[in-house]
């Protein structure tokens, strides 16, 4: 039993054992399976005086859990979409938790989060984020998609994402609901994208002060450094290629050194390795300065939307 004393891979197996039982059998059956299973663990556990097949037991319930929230989420957007029938004219207002760097072939992507969605049919909280697209033609700051942490409302058409059609292509609407995506919206243009500012919560609330710590700090660079500098360092710092130019842009790519600008796990190991100069320069202890780095860390993550690979870093 040794072995289980830091048991991190038999955790994650339990939980990925549990989520995956959940999955693919129906309530009746996971209930049958728990209790035999959770009374071995606890005479175990009794007899051999080791808390570790009940902690191995609570992450095997907590990936159940996991799983058996995120099917009812998608039954009742399953129950939605029924009854408003989509394609169907629709808007929705929502606070932005991913956001495209640049367009693809001039369409732009983001994702909502606290989806409100109105309808001929009635107004619905929407479970799980929405996918909204548009069709951006201009080259300045108003064309591009709202950044994370903003609070936009939309016009458009709820449809469902493309399923599966034939063996060797993509399944789009699994892959999308594995994010907790299960529609799309498609906007027509940037005039129908509109900046709100709703009564907020507390974790909304955060976001929302993140996002305007992310745009102070971006036009503090813009004004302390010379132009151009000031563009490279706002797309450098918070994974924003749109305040770039086309021209630099163009540079960059042939150059082979735009990855520089997408933020990874080095670019948050330095920001991580700065601060924490900067805080035993201010005279703090090792611990109290790696404790302030983790935090400051992790709001910056989720500031820039919490790309898998700086949240993977974190």
């Amino acid at each position: 039993m040794n072995y289980f004393k830091r048991p991190v891979i038999p955790c994650l197996i339990l939980f990925i054992a549990g989520a995956t039982l959940v999955s693919e059998l129906d309530g009746t059956a996971v209930l049958l399976g728990a209790l035999p299973a959770t009374l071995v663990a606890v005479g175990t556990s009794a007899l051999r005086k080791d808390a570790t097949p009940v902690f191995l037991l609570f992450f095997g319930a907590l990936g159940g859990v996991q799983m058996a929230t995120l099917k009812h989420e998608k039954q009742h957007a399953a129950d939605i979409l029924y009854t408003i029938g989509p394609p169907v004219s629709c808007s929705v207002q929502g606070r932005v938790v991913a956001s495209d760097v640049e367009s693809d072939m001039g369409r732009f992507r983001f994702v909502l989060a606290n989806v409100e969605l109105m309808t001929d049919r009635g107004q619905f909280a929407w479970p799980g984020r929405l996918l909204v697209t548009f069709r951006s033609q201009g080259t300045d700051s108003s064309s591009a998609p709202p950044i994370v942490g903003e609070w936009v409302s939309a016009k458009g058409t709820q449809e469902l994402p493309s399923g599966f059609q034939n063996f060797y292509g993509p399944n789009f609407r699994e892959a999308l609901s594995r994010k907790r995506i299960y529609a799309v919206l498609r906007v027509s243009g940037t005039e129908d994208l509109q900046a709100i500012q709703p009564q907020l919560t507390v974790i909304p609330a955060l976001y929302s002060t993140l996002r305007d710590v992310r745009l102070a700090i971006s036009r503090s660079l813009m004004e302390l450094l010379p132009e151009r500098e000031g563009r490279l360092a706002t797309s450098l710092l918070f994974n924003d290629r749109r305040v770039l130019r086309d021209e630099e842009i163009r540079v960059l790519r042939d150059s082979g050194t735009f990855h520089i600008f997408a933020v990874s796990g080095l670019h948050v190991g330095i920001l991580a390795m700065i601060l924490l100069v900067l805080g035993r320069v201010a005279g703090l202890r090792w611990r109290a300065a790696w404790t302030l780095v983790a935090g400051i860390v992790w709001l910056y993550v989720a500031m820039i939307g919490f790309p898998p690979p700086a949240w993977r870093a974190a």
